[in-house]
């Protein structure tokens, strides 16, 4: 949660992409969102950060995730697609050209 990670001893500095629409309006309705410390982008993580920096989390990836990189950008994908969507994300990150790792 934003909470536990505000209060780490070594806090993540978070952000939203493709902020905007039905997702923007249900987290404007959460009590103090417009006060927390994250980066707001409208676009996509793949036009914010830079390509060569992203690494996509995925439970499908080969590859674990041992240690974290400081100068990469980690991305946690918003849809759930354990069920219905089963790979989705993991297959639009490859198909992206991105590194994937689980956790």
């Amino acid at each position: 949660s934003y909470g536990a990670n505000r209060r780490a001893r070594l806090p993540l500095q978070l952000a939203f992409c493709s902020l905007g629409g039905k997702t923007e309006q249900q987290l404007t309705k959460i009590n103090g969102f417009g006060n927390w410390k994250v980066a707001r982008h409208s676009e996509s993580y793949l036009h914010a950060f830079d390509r060569s920096r992203l690494v996509y989390l995925s439970s499908e990836s080969d590859e674990a995730l041992h240690s974290l990189d400081p100068d990469a950008v980690y991305v946690i994908g918003g849809l759930v697609d354990h069920n219905k969507h089963k790979g989705l994300t993991h297959a639009r990150a490859v198909a992206e050209g991105l590194r994937t790792v689980r956790l």
